[in-house]
């Protein structure tokens, strides 16, 4: 038991494992935490699962076994962080969907680049690193024209939905104050004269 403790402290402090690429990530990689909850073997590739989907999207991340000794020292890492609960930290392009060829599939899982075990967690990213065209994210009004963006009720004036509508269209029948104006309007619900006046004898019960 020593002996695997100490296998484990050094595998976390010096384990990283390179898949297809140099250890400085292009400004479309990202580094993830990862605990990981299931490691797998296959004939084309190998796979972890994480305990939690990066993104909401990505439970899975593989790697060919096109090299397979670098994809067995990949597999042994994960496997060291699995039984030791450590974490791994995962290297992956969200936008990079090759991992389809070796049985990635492109809803869930991701190409891995490298994998490092590791004690403590990385700040997780923004959602916005992974798509800066969400609602929200600095880019996602240059794409819509929407009422989240600024200067949306300027632009567009007579959509419902602007705080000013009513101020300027005062005949919608949508708007609150319609009625009160257009008591006797068809649409419009009558008053009840028992309402203002429960003591006159008709409205007794």
């Amino acid at each position: 038991m020593r002996n695997l403790s100490s296998a484990l402290f050094l595998g976390a402090t010096i384990c990283l494992i390179l898949l297809g690429g140099s250890r400085a990530a292009p400004a479309a990689q990202l580094w993830v935490s990862c605990k990981p909850v299931e490691a797998a073997a296959f004939p084309e590739r190998i796979h972890v699962k994480c305990e939690t989907p990066i993104d909401d999207r990505f439970w899975y991340f593989a790697a060919s076994t096109k090299d397979p000794r670098v994809a067995a020292r990949a597999l042994s890492v994960i496997e060291a962080a699995q039984v030791g609960e450590k974490l791994v930290h995962i290297l992956f392009d969200p936008t990079d969907q090759s991992g389809t060829t070796f049985g990635c599939l492109a809803a869930d899982c991701r190409q891995l680049l490298a994998v490092v075990m590791a004690e403590t967690p990385l700040e997780p990213p923004s959602r916005c690193t992974f798509d800066n065209d969400r609602r929200g994210c600095p880019g996602y009004c240059s794409r819509h024209d929407d009422q989240s963006c600024p200067g949306y009720c300027a632009r567009h004036p007579d959509d419902r939905g602007c705080p000013d509508y009513c101020a300027r269209n005062a005949e919608d029948r949508t708007c609150p104050d319609f009625c009160r104006r257009h008591p006797r309007d068809p649409d419009c619900p009558r008053e009840d004269p028992c309402d203002r006046n429960p003591h006159l004898p008709q409205c007794r019960r």
